[in-house]
């Protein structure tokens, strides 16, 4: 079993990777509602959807670095 450190991604903190969009901490939802607003990327989640890959490769990366990290947008 693998254990994870803390690490803090745009101010809000993981102790282990999120499985599903309701899971992580950074979904904003309602009380009754099945859909969230992701603080991340600015998009609509259902609670139930899988993890999307860019975020999975987002909490891999992240584990692997560890520490206070940040999303940045690339401007064209």
């Amino acid at each position: 079993m693998k254990i994870w450190d803390k690490i803090t991604i745009n101010g809000v903190a993981f102790y282990e990777p999120p499985s599903m969009c309701g899971s992580c901490p950074a979904l904003i939802i309602g009380r009754n509602d099945a859909r969230g607003f992701c603080s991340f990327f600015d998009k609509r989640k259902n609670r139930w959807d899988n993890t999307p890959k860019r975020c999975s490769e987002l909490f891999v990366k992240g584990f692997a670095l560890g520490g206070d990290l940040a999303i940045t947008i690339k401007d064209k």
